[in-house]
């Protein structure tokens, strides 16, 4: 997924960008290894924490497998895509908090099995490194990470916040964009640029997508890295599960 610039990190952003966001998720392969990932360890009746849900790519399918999922989620346009397919799907196990992570109060809290923070933690006002921080500070048992580019700061973690990173991964994912129209391609790329192309720029733009299946694609793919962190006591549990 392109995160083009700062002003990725605003609410107003996500609000309109939901409608492209919406066309990548359904559109590509981005999330399938992530989520299978997930449910190699993931137990029903577990309470989950999502941060910066999206349209609940991966708390819907936590929720379909039992799990009680809170997703954290500020952004009026994606919350309304969001509650649509817990309807289509019949994913009702959701709660949606409207809060941003930055507001969002730890204190007390120790009540999830799982944290999920895909893509997220380097879009708050907090920081990326403190933004994981309070991620540990609610002490779940597990802390599940997905990132895109040298994002990780892994430093201190087990000596500080009891924990133990036990699985690390890399993968090269699809992240195409898939457009109905061709009028589409162009507006998309005047929302990320905030103006429109102009003739030689729509030319280039033509030269990167291709039609296939009555659709017009732009191909992609993008590395991101999976870590999961389990608690002290947690680690044998997890080790039968990964390492077996």
């Amino acid at each position: 997924m392109e995160i083009v610039n700062i002003r990725a990190t605003s609410i107003d952003y996500w609000n309109e960008n939901s409608r492209w966001y919406n066309l990548w998720v359904r559109h590509n392969n981005y999330h399938f290894e992530i989520i299978n990932l997930l449910k190699t360890f993931v137990r029903p009746g577990w309470k989950i924490l999502d941060i910066g849900a999206g349209t609940g790519v991966l708390s819907i399918p936590l929720a379909l497998l039992g799990c009680h999922v809170t997703a954290i989620e500020p952004s009026i346009e994606m919350r309304k895509i969001f509650y649509d397919e817990i309807d289509d799907k019949k994913a009702f196990n959701i709660l949606i908090d409207e809060r941003r992570w930055e507001d969002f109060s730890s204190f007390g809290v120790r009540e999830y099995e799982l944290v999920i923070a895909s893509n997220s933690l380097h879009l708050t006002d907090l920081g990326f490194s403190d933004a994981l921080s309070k991620v540990f500070l609610l002490e779940p048992k597990f802390v599940f990470l997905v990132t895109e580019g040298n994002l990780l700061v892994k430093s201190h973690v087990e000596e500080v916040y009891g924990f133990s990173n036990i699985l690390e991964k890399s993968l090269i994912v699809e992240s195409s964009y898939v457009y109905h129209y061709i009028d589409e391609v162009f507006e998309h790329w005047s929302f990320k640029n905030r103006r429109p192309p102009n003739s030689l720029e729509r030319v280039k733009i033509m030269s990167e997508v291709t039609y296939e299946n009555g659709h017009f694609w732009k191909k992609g793919s993008v590395r991101v890295n999976i870590n999961l962190w389990a608690k002290f006591k947690d680690i044998s549990f997890m080790r039968d599960e990964f390492f077996k």
